[in-house]
């Protein structure tokens, strides 16, 4: 199930993993998490399947984790390398958006149409 704890790491997995059976020997996969419940997998790939793991990390990534990887970095440390960039940003008054390709008020009543582009208004 979708609300399951782990379902969206499990989803995760599933995908590095159909990836690691289609492109073997070479490929590599960059894991941007600093969860112990992937060092199983990448281990695996690394080992079993040739690829190269790159792993960017939380400061709390676990050895186990760090290990299991081909090349690690940690995700903080390269973000405080970069300049920070200030903006003035100056709201503009007449900002428009065009939307077409609408359906039909026949195949779809007009209100719920009009629901729609509020919700992403």
């Amino acid at each position: 199930a979708a609300t399951r704890k782990n379902a969206a790491d499990d989803k995760l997995k599933q995908i590095m993993r159909r990836f690691a059976d289609l492109h073997r020997d070479g490929s590599r996969i960059i894991l941007i998490s600093g969860d112990v419940d992937f060092a199983a997998d990448i281990a695996d790939f690394k080992r079993r399947m040739c690829l190269s793991v790159i792993l960017l990390h939380n400061s709390n990534a676990s050895e186990s984790l760090i290990l299991a990887a081909s090349e690690v970095h940690n995700f903080y440390d390269i973000l405080s390398t970069l300049p920070v960039k200030h903006e003035n940003i100056i709201p503009k008054i007449n900002d428009e958006l065009t939307v077409s390709n609408l359906p039909s008020i026949k195949d779809c009543p007009e209100q719920t149409i009009l629901q729609k582009l509020n919700q992403v208004a």
